[in-house]
């Protein structure tokens, strides 16, 4: 125990003179412009980290670029598609009316043939057939016409709302 207390105040001296040392060295005008020009400089010589970062934010940037331009194409092919099949169906429509009108016409023919009793009423029944299936074709022509106006609207950023 007594080579403990002995040593303590050489501890404490020898703590004490380095602490003024450093002091001394802390004020000394050479070291505080050594401090400054370290300071100042230290931003320019960081390994090349600020010039990664550069090359992170370009690389991030054209990322998002080719991302948004990515998404500029998908949407104008959505809406050419959505162009493209509203003219495929406005043209079937034309020829499924123009169906549908010529099969009401024989089916007025046949009516007449029929009460005149030129035909049979099968021969009237199956045209009246084809006129229900026409007219169901062109419900469902128009049906599909309604759904893709839907989609072309979606496709230029309308809403349901």
């Amino acid at each position: 125990m007594a080579s403990c207390s002995l040593l303590t105040p050489c501890i404490l001296d020898a703590r004490n003179a380095l602490i003024a040392k450093l002091d001394l060295i802390s004020i000394n005008p050479t070291n505080i412009a050594w401090q400054a020009a370290t300071s100042l400089v230290a931003p320019l010589i960081d390994g090349g980290l600020r010039e990664s970062q550069v090359e992170q934010a370009t690389a991030e940037q054209s990322q998002a670029i080719a991302g948004y331009a990515d998404t500029v194409l998908n949407a104008f092919q959505e809406v050419e598609g959505s162009l493209d099949q509203t003219v495929v169906l406005r043209d079937r429509a034309v020829s499924l009316e123009e169906a549908a009108r010529e099969a009401n016409n024989a089916l007025r023919i046949a009516n007449l043939r029929y009460e005149e009793g030129e035909t049979d009423l099968l021969d009237v029944l199956t045209i009246q057939q084809r006129v229900l299936s026409n007219e169901g074709d062109v419900v469902s022509i128009e049906r599909a016409q309604l759904d893709e106006w839907i989609a072309l609207n979606l496709a230029l950023g309308g809403s349901w709302e």
